[in-house]
C-alpha cells in the first residue's frame, strides 16, 4: 500500500501531517505542491496549532504486509 505524506506547518510553526492512501502513480512535485498550496490558501484544516500556513515536506510511503492468520 502506498500513501502520500503531506507535512505542513500551523500557525504555531508545529508540523501537521495529511495522509493520502493509495496516490496516482505518475503524481508529479509540482502537482504536490500546487495541491498544498490549495490546501493552505483554502484553510480548511485546523490543528491544536492553528491553521496549515506553510508547506513543509513531502513523501510517498511504501509499505508491505504480510499478515499470518493464526489457526485455532
Amino acid at each position: 500500500m502506498k500513501t502520500l505524506e503531506l507535512i505542513f506547518l500551523n500557525e504555531m510553526g508545529r508540523q501537521a501531517k495529511l495522509v493520502v492512501d493509495e496516490p496516482r502513480e505518475n503524481v508529479t512535485e509540482a502537482e504536490i505542491t500546487n495541491a498544498m498550496d490549495a490546501i493552505i490558501a483554502s484553510g480548511v484544516f485546523i490543528t491544536n496549532g492553528g491553521s496549515y500556513v506553510e508547506k513543509h515536506s513531502a513523501k510517498v510511503i511504501e509499505r508491505t504486509e504480510t499478515v499470518f492468520e493464526m489457526a485455532e
